[in-house]
């Protein structure tokens, strides 16, 4: 499929015998990394690492709509103050129900 949008040469470098070598690494017993999130492909190995952004809480509500998200993207997609979580656990999900959006909610539910 990328044959027709890439040039033969990249599409040459981008075979899973290139992978292997990283693979390989990665299960021997010498290996120091784990959880690690590596990026790769025509000779370029990059590790990545996650950043979460602050994000947006919303009412989950009929207000909860494609345009809502639409009208916050933005904030959702800003790096400005990010986490670095080690997994997909580290959120502080009581934070959320302690802040502002939690009082609303709870004032919603009792009206």
């Amino acid at each position: 499929m990328t044959e027709t949008v890439m040039p033969k040469e990249l599409v040459d470098a981008l075979r899973p015998e290139f992978v292997a070598p990283l693979v390989g690494y990665l299960v021997s017993e010498g290996c120091k990394e784990s959880g690690g999130l590596f990026e790769l492909g025509a000779g370029l190995y990059t590790k990545l690492r996650w950043e979460r952004t602050k994000g947006v809480v919303f009412k989950l509500d009929n207000s909860f709509t494609p345009a809502a998200i639409k009208a916050k993207i933005d904030e959702i997609s800003s790096y400005a103050n990010p986490t670095h979580p080690q997994n997909l656990t580290d959120v502080n999900w009581l934070e959320f129900l302690e802040g502002p959006f939690f009082f609303f909610a709870t004032l919603y539910r009792l009206y």
